[in-house]
This record gives structure tokens, sequence and C-alpha cells, in this order.
């Protein structure tokens, strides 16, 4: 298979990321000023709101919470497509790592666990 050719991103990482949808997705919400915005008060709000339990840090609750906007989010806003399309656009949202992407954000708005701090922390 020539170098430039898609290979399928379900069985590699990607950038960094888990796979390519994970990585595409992440570069969309990173790269507009409005979506970049709105994803870290989301990610502060999700961290904010967060209660450390008997299972979970505080960090990976916001986390989990996070990852589940993201994925409603996604949900919510995918268009209406139908057969070959719906499947393609079905399995693509499928395979994104909502978890990865939702501790990227919450890693931006919190104080790491080595202790080093981020400017965007609002307490």
């Amino acid at each position: 298979m020539p170098d430039n050719e898609y290979k399928p991103s379900s069985r590699v990482t990607y950038n960094g990321w888990t796979n390519y949808e994970t990585w595409t997705l992440a570069l969309w919400l990173d790269n507009e000023e409005g979506t970049y915005s709105y994803w870290l008060e989301q990610a502060l709000k999700a961290y904010q709101n967060a209660l450390c339990g008997p299972v979970f840090s505080r960090r990976t609750q916001a986390m989990l919470d996070l990852a589940a906007c993201l994925r409603a989010n996604m949900r919510e806003n995918t268009p209406t497509v139908t057969g070959f399309y719906a499947d393609l656009l079905k399995e693509g949202l499928c395979v994104i790592n909502y978890d990865e992407i939702a501790e990227h954000w919450i890693a931006a708005v919190i104080k790491d666990e080595s202790g080093n701090k981020d400017t965007n922390v609002v307490v």
C-alpha cells in the first residue's frame, strides 16, 4: 500500500491520537476560535462541577462528564444522510475516542497531577 493511501484507522494511532477520526475531531475543536472557546468553557464547567467519589477522582469524573457531553453534541449535530454515507458516518463517529479528547480539554484547564499549574484555571 503506498504511503499516501488511507489506512484503516481503527487499528493504528494517528498523530499521537487513538485514530484518524479522533485526531480529526480534536483538530476541528482546537482550530476554530468559537469552537475552541466553547469546549474550553465546557471543560472548565465539567471540572468545577465534578465531585471526587469512591470510584473516580475529580479529574476522571470531569473527563467522563465532558466526554458524554461531547458525544451527545456530536450525535445531536450529525447531519441526516442515508444509505452508504450513513453507514460511513455512523462508523466514523463510533470509533472516535471521546474520552481521549475530553482528557485533552480537562488537562487544559486544571492543575495537572505533577503540580504544573495551567493558567486557564479559574477557581
